[in-house]
């Protein structure tokens, strides 16, 4: 494991054994990077890759780049529908096409409740109510694109 800061960014990398690079923002945001495995970090914000490049972290392009995220949640069983409130902490200086959506999941099937589709910059939680049937399951899932500096922090939901 090995560490490095990026000023430009305020951002920590971590280097795990298998050449992953975590990176934590200052919001407390974890993201990945998709690139070839690194092999070792060279000085601050700079890398060698397994195929021998240089990389600089503090000069990465900020294009958009694909998130996928999906979360299956036992829920407490009500006896009839209830009013819930879901809360999604995005930060991101652009979001395109990013769609939100809640799920009612009986194991069998799916029923939408939830279907929210965000596009421009995200930096405050965006929290919408919504009426739930009786399931055992939620099923929340993200699905888009976010222009970096980006973090998909937290998801809550709430009676």
């Amino acid at each position: 494991m090995a560490l490095s800061w990026v000023a430009a960014q305020s951002e920590l990398l971590v280097l795990d054994s298998a050449g992953k690079v975590l990176a934590i923002g200052g919001s407390g945001g974890v993201s990945v990077r998709s690139m070839t495995a690194v092999r070792s970090f060279v000085e601050p914000a700079m890398a060698v890759t397994a195929a021998n490049t240089l990389v600089d972290f503090s000069r990465e392009r900020q294009t958009a780049v694909p998130v996928v995220w999906r979360r299956r949640v036992l829920t407490p069983k009500p006896a009839k529908i209830l009013r819930r409130t879901a809360t999604f902490l995005i930060d991101a200086l652009r979001a395109i096409d990013l769609q939100l959506t809640v799920a009612a999941d009986s194991g069998g099937g799916v029923q939408r409740l939830l279907d929210l589709q965000v596009n421009g910059p995200v930096n405050a939680p965006l929290r919408i109510s919504f009426r739930a049937p009786a399931r055992p399951y939620l099923t929340c899932s993200v699905n888009g694109l976010l222009q970096p500096p980006a973090h998909l922090l937290q998801f809550q939901i709430a009676n």
